[in-house]
């Protein structure tokens, strides 16, 4: 906030003691035209920081907790243990970064997308035949944003890793596209756009503008790569490791 030079006891005083009210009326007006004034500039100011915070202060990396999740996924995937309750997956896409990584929950609520992704509960599971549809915010009032970098960070050819008690999965980004809210045809088993609805297909959408709700922009890709664990007690962690390995599934 601006702070404007305050009158001095010597100007003060030397106005002529003997003033009108039209001249005090005229003082009392000033006085609340410069208030005002000091309250627009410091509101004007703290607009303009807070929609710097927005733009540049905040971060879609994983806070604490989530990196604690994060964790004991990954602890519980590595020794064939179940995963905590509600949670599905944890899902990577190393174009968003490489600590960019969030668990999937079942169910798309506010619930579930407040600490993680959101997997649509009528849509496939991951790596099965179907379109397996997943959700995540862009922008939100909480500030939990993991897809705040999207559409610019992602692209035709970029890869989503979906880690499950199963296997890991490999999907690979196909398409991308801007909709409207209401558009669920992208739900269907052929994305909406005419995509084998036998493949082992993978959708995910998001709010667009970065600051706003009244689009949708949508990600497509199908499964490309897979490492089975199936079933979990038999799977030792070499399984994993040799995920770099993964053999192709269908045509690329």
């Amino acid at each position: 906030m601006s702070i404007e030079p305050q009158e001095t006891q010597s100007l003060a005083t030397s106005r002529p003691a003997g003033k009108t009210r039209g001249q005090g009326a005229g003082r009392a007006v000033r006085g609340l035209l410069m208030l005002l004034g000091e309250l627009l500039t410091g509101a004007g100011l703290v607009a303009v920081l807070a929609v710097a915070w927005l733009m540049w202060g905040q971060s879609p990396l994983p806070t604490v907790a989530q990196q604690h999740t994060n964790q004991v996924i990954q602890q519980a995937l590595r020794a064939g243990h179940p995963l905590p309750v509600g949670v599905l997956a944890l899902i990577r896409i190393p174009a968003l970064g490489s600590s960019w990584q969030y668990p999937l929950y079942q169910g798309v609520s506010a619930a579930e997308l407040s600490k993680g992704l959101g997997h649509y509960p009528s849509s496939a599971a991951a790596g099965a035949i179907g379109n397996f549809a997943l959700a995540g915010h862009r922008s939100s009032d909480s500030g939990f944003e993991p897809m705040a970098d999207l559409p610019s960070a992602i692209r035709v050819g970029d890869k989503i890793l979906v880690d499950t008690a199963d296997g890991d999965f490999t999907y690979t980004v196909t398409a991308t596209e801007q909709t409207a809210p209401g558009d669920v045809r992208v739900l269907r088993p052929d994305q909406g756009r005419g995509a084998d609805p036998a493949d082992h297909l993978i959708t995910i959408t998001t709010c667009t503008p970065r600051f706003g709700s009244s689009g949708r922009f949508i990600v497509f890709g199908r499964l490309t790569g897979s490492v089975s664990l199936a079933p979990v007690a038999a799977a030792s962690p070499a399984a994993r490791a040799g995920a770099a390995a993964t053999s192709p599934i269908g045509k690329k």
